[in-house]
């Protein structure tokens, strides 16, 4: 026994020794089937008579890597054993895939070892196929004899994993906002790769919707490509004119005799192309373009390369919205970025606390800063800083919270210098996508000017209105001290006068008592409604009373009156009068005007300010188109009772609605 396996053992070194190459990796391409030796079969090795009937595609190679194929392999290939004879099986394989695919299987073959590679080969077809091709080395009594391989199509798997790759790549383009031009011609190369034979053309269509314009043909000649941009939808000007104008997928499988080339059928047919299949790019918005395949035979396109084309279409209409979107964002922030930059009024962003983080040039000018980076700088603490009243910015942060923005806020602001000026502020708060403020943004307009015209123009309605009821009040005093005495002396007269007079100038005498009578009433009437003695007397309260009971009397309309906190108290004689008069207005207004059956009047003092609301149950009024009409028509009561609360810095809110009623609601402060 030891002599065999002595014998054995080096018996295994000498065909070690014998079967190794010179080198690691030695054997040429050529060498393969070069002095083709034995034949598995003749070698020993019976495998062949079993694999060469199997439906898959095998082979048998001897040592010197000559090669054996099965009848599956040459249905696939469309080949004969004589043309696979010798070096004959390489000839079909991709020339870009040669290298690799011989120089792993004589890698193998050098090693003893199993292999398994992946390769383009033409199929009987004409069109290179992918194949999985696994090569396992056998032996015979302990010997290797053959190397036994197996191979299956994998075209459509690798054609799925090129594509999945492709489309990764093409997500990470527009992802990162890769120019279009490059996604475009990424994209056309991929699919026209992945295509049977096609030479893929992208249209886009024009801003005025009448013409295709070349988007990308990497592989049409330059001539015809000349020929077809700027396309004209229309009839008979081919596939992507048709597919534009149906909105559907349109394949001419010959272009020679088809109708819907009857235009430019002779553009194509000179550039070697038949047939033409192409489908239309749509979004929501409606047609973007085309993508076609041309092919240089007359045919109808497989199954597959009509799936690469209808996802072109679709990851085409995805780049275009989304450059379309960006390209409109970017006109967008360009046009605000020069508004922002050229804008006459202030333009600014604060953080929810109070700090600048953003400012336009006007809105540094406006406060005295050289710069807006100056500005964002220096005035960190609006609250302190920027309000020359610090406590309305507390006003300013429950409006809004409230209301989620502030329009037309005046505020006295500091500039750089330590001077005042007055703006008006609109802001509104931004906010994330949980409803937290990010940020305030808004406009920001300097009315110095305005608050300066406006507190002259309240100055000068206040010294007409004091000279009004300075010149009313000597009037009232006048009718009450001096008209009503004479008229009482004429009554008295009168009176003596009946009692001396006897026949038919009794009654004479009496008719001129009682006109004497009703003259000295309608002269206190007037002297009240020019002055009521008892405003200044009494004060507001009682005037109020005794004002409301006279009209109610008068007007046939009941009124209810409720005056709190005024007891016993005077207010200034300014905010006294400009209460009274308003009220006074308002009820003359619901007499000549409003249909109204009841009214109330409510006036109460609160700590800062008197509120007065008059409201009434009749007919109401658009109030917007009456101050209109009151302006074109000079009727000037409504803008007089606005006036007169203003003169006192007051306010007054007319709110009314057709068939409900009016509210007068007036706030003067004290």
């Amino acid at each position: 026994m030891k002599p065999i396996k002595k014998t054995a053992k080096s018996s295994t070194r000498r065909e070690r020794r014998t079967s190794e190459p010179r080198s690691k990796y030695e054997p040429s391409i050529k060498s393969i089937g070069e002095g083709r030796a034995k034949s598995p079969a003749s070698s020993g090795f019976r495998a062949f008579d079993a694999i060469s009937q199997m439906p898959v595609m095998m082979w048998v190679a001897d040592l010197s890597g000559a090669r054996t194929f099965n009848k599956a392999w040459f249905t696939f290939t469309g080949r004969t054993p004589d043309q696979e004879d010798g070096d004959g099986w390489r000839q079909h394989i991709h020339p870009d895939d040669e290298r690799h695919c011989v120089g792993t299987y004589l890698a193998a073959l050098a090693s003893r070892r199993r292999f398994r590679t992946e390769y383009r080969v033409k199929a009987r077809t004409g069109n290179y196929r992918w194949i999985l091709e696994t090569g396992v080395p056998q032996s015979v009594r302990g010997r290797l004899a053959a190397y036994v391989g197996s191979a299956i199509e994998i075209t459509d798997r690798r054609r799925a994993k090129e594509l999945d790759v492709a489309q990764i790549k093409f997500w990470a383009m527009v992802a990162t906002q890769e120019p279009i031009s490059q996604i475009f011609e990424f994209l056309a190369k991929v699919i026209e790769a992945l295509s049977d034979k096609a030479l893929s053309c992208l249209m886009l269509l024009e801003e005025n919707s009448q013409h295709l314009k070349l988007g990308m043909a990497p592989n049409l000649p330059k001539s015809f490509i000349r020929e077809i941009d700027r396309l004209e939808i229309r009839r008979g000007n081919g596939s992507c004119a048709t597919a534009a104008i149906r909105r559907r997928p349109v394949v001419v499988t010959s272009i020679t005799d088809n109708p819907l080339w009857t235009n430019v059928k002779e553009i194509a047919l000179a550039h070697g192309l038949n047939a033409c299949a192409s489908v239309p790019i749509l979004s929501k918005g409606g047609l973007l373009g085309t993508f076609a395949f041309y092919y240089a035979d007359v045919r109808k396109p497989g199954g597959y390369d009509m799936r690469l084309l209808r996802l072109a279409s679709q990851l085409l209409a995805v780049a275009i919205d989304h450059d379309n979107h960006q390209t409109a964002l970017q006109n967008a922030e360009q046009k605000y970025r020069s508004i922002f930059e050229n804008a006459v009024e202030g333009i600014f962003q604060t953080t929810p606390d109070g700090g600048f983080t953003a400012a336009n040039p006007a809105m540094a000018r406006i406060l005295g800063f050289s710069s807006p980076e100056e500005l964002i700088t220096s005035r960190i603490d609006i609250k302190g800083q920027h309000y020359v009243q610090p406590e309305r910015r507390a006003q300013f942060q429950r409006l809004i919270d409230t209301h989620g923005k502030v329009e037309g806020f005046e505020i006295e602001v500091y500039r750089k210098d330590g001077s005042t000026i007055w703006t008006s502020e609109n802001v509104r708060v931004v906010r994330d996508e949980n409803g937290k403020p990010l940020y305030y943004e808004g406009t920001l307009e300097d009315i110095t000017e305005r608050k300066v015209a406006q507190e002259a123009r309240r100055e000068l309605l206040l010294r007409i209105v004091t000279a009004q009821e300075d010149e009313q009040r000597r009037l009232s005093r006048e009718l009450h001290d001096q008209m009503a005495q004479h008229l009482t002396a004429v009554t008295l007269g009168l009176k003596s006068l009946e009692i001396q007079t006897s026949g038919d100038s009794v009654d004479l005498v009496k008719r001129l008592q009682n006109f004497a009578n009703k003259m000295a009433r309608e002269v206190r009437t007037i002297a009240t409604q020019l002055r009521p003695l008892v405003l200044e007397d009494l004060g507001l309260d009682a005037a109020l009373s005794d004002y409301v009971e006279e009209w109610s009397k008068q007007s046939d309309i009941t009124v209810d009156l409720h005056c709190n906190g005024l007891l016993r108290r005077r207010l200034p004689v300014d905010a006294e009068t400009a209460v009274y008069r308003i009220v006074q207005e308002a009820l003359t207004n619901i007499s000549k005007h409003s249909e109204a059956e009841r009214a109330s009047i409510i006036v109460d003092t609160q700590s800062n300010h008197i509120r007065a609301i008059i409201e009434d149950d009749g007919c109401g009024f658009d109030f917007a188109q009456k101050m209109r009409t009151l302006a074109r028509d000079r009727r000037l009561g409504l803008i007089n009772m606005q006036e007169r609360a203003a003169v006192v810095g007051g306010t007054l809110n007319i709110e009314s609605t057709p068939g409900i009623g009016t509210t007068v609601i007036l706030k003067v402060p004290v």
